[in-house]
């Protein structure tokens, strides 16, 4: 990567943040990274609801709905990491569930569980939980169609895949290279400067 023009400030960059820039919403990127309100849809809050309640039901009984009577070990859920790479970068994810080595990631709507599996939020999740001392065998995608009616039954699907050294450092490299064009993009624009502080209060509420 060519020479930076900032380091002195210092990007944290979720999966979200780097997909968002990946598909050209730097529009989105802004309003993410420092706090700004966005619009929400109903697809938006109807997953989020159902992250909280499976989350509740994990904590409670080790197991939810979406595992259709699986019951987990030791879930740890909704929790935050952080991996440091460079004074200029941060890599950071709120885990859906992790439980012994095996990683989980939750989803709602139409897209397969499938489709979810090879994308690089899998090995940077995996990367993550390295860094944080939990090592990771494989990770397993469940998702539900929440888009269909009661009358119309629960689909639910699975898909899995090996946490392998190639799938995190692919994902890795991906973040870094989004990572690198956001940070110069913040840089120049002022706007580490300008937001910088609103982020952080918010951070603190």
């Amino acid at each position: 990567m060519p020479a930076l023009t900032d380091l002195s400030h210092t990007l944290t960059a979720s999966y979200s943040l780097l997909r968002a820039w990946e598909l050209g919403k730097s529009d989105d990127a802004v309003k993410m990274y420092f706090r700004f309100d966005r619009p929400s849809s109903e697809a938006m809050e109807n997953g989020k609801n159902y992250h909280a309640h499976w989350a509740t039901q994990l904590l409670k009984t080790k197991t939810c709905d979406l595992l259709a009577g699986r019951v987990l070990t030791h879930p740890v859920v909704e929790k935050r990491y952080e991996a440091s790479r460079f004074p200029w970068l941060s890599l950071a994810g709120v885990i859906d569930c992790h439980d012994e080595d095996i990683l989980f990631e939750w989803k709602t709507g139409k897209t397969t569980a499938s489709t979810y599996i090879d994308t690089h939020q899998i090995g940077l999740y995996g990367y993550l939980l390295k860094m944080a001392g939990v090592p990771i065998r494989r990770a397993e995608v469940w998702r539900m169609d929440t888009t269909k009616g009661e009358t119309d039954g629960i689909e639910i699907d699975v898909s899995f895949c090996h946490m392998t050294p190639d799938r995190m450092g692919k994902a890795v490299e991906w973040a870094e290279g989004l990572a690198y064009e956001i940070h110069e993009f913040f840089s120049k624009q002022g706007y580490y400067d300008k937001y910088g502080a609103r982020r952080k209060q918010k951070e603190q509420q």
